[in-house]
């Protein structure tokens, strides 16, 4: 039984590479996916403003 502890352990080894290459084109297959998705159309919004300071009235200008 002792010459099939070191083939045993090579296959565990062998499956858990395998494993982990598994898992890797799996994350890149999502990510290659997502990339190939059209971009939505943006939708242009005027929030933004109401978060802008109002304009800084020029030092000498009579503000009248």
């Amino acid at each position: 039984m002792s010459a099939a502890k070191p083939a045993q352990e090579r296959l565990r080894q062998a499956i858990e590479s395998l494993r982990t290459d598994i898992n890797r084109v799996e994350f890149w297959a999502d990510a290659l996916e997502g990339l190939a998705q059209p971009i939505p159309d943006y939708q242009a919004t005027d929030h933004l403003s109401k978060h802008l300071l109002p304009p800084q009235q020029q030092p000498g200008k009579d503000s009248h």
